[in-house]
C-alpha cells in the first residue's frame, strides 16, 4: 500500500484503493463484472490502483487502516489525491 501511495505522490496521480476480502461475495462479483468492463478498466488506467485484502486475523496495522477509513463492510473503494 505504501509503495502505491508513494507512486501516486511522485507521479501526482490519484490513488484508487480496493479494500476486499476472500470471503466477500460482493467483492468477487465486482471482480467478475464491473472491474472487467472495458470502460472501467480504461478509467482505472488514470489511477495508481491498490488492492488491499482485509483478513479475518487482522494485526495492529490492519486494524489501524480499517479504523482510519471507517470500514464497516466490504467492498470499500477509496480515492486519494496526492498531497503537496
Amino acid at each position: 500500500v505504501l509503495t502505491g501511495l508513494q507512486r501516486g505522490q511522485k507521479n501526482e496521480q490519484l490513488v484508487f484503493i480496493d479494500f476486499w476480502a476472500k470471503w466477500c461475495k460482493t467483492c468477487k462479483l465486482m471482480d467478475r463484472t464491473t472491474f472487467r468492463a472495458q470502460p472501467v478498466r480504461k478509467e482505472l488506467e488514470n489511477f495508481v490502483a491498490i488492492r488491499y485484502e482485509i483478513k479475518d486475523d487482522r494485526g495492529e496495522l490492519q486494524n489501524r487502516i480499517v479504523e482510519h477509513f471507517d470500514i464497516v463492510g466490504l467492498p470499500v473503494y477509496v480515492v486519494l489525491r496526492p498531497q503537496d
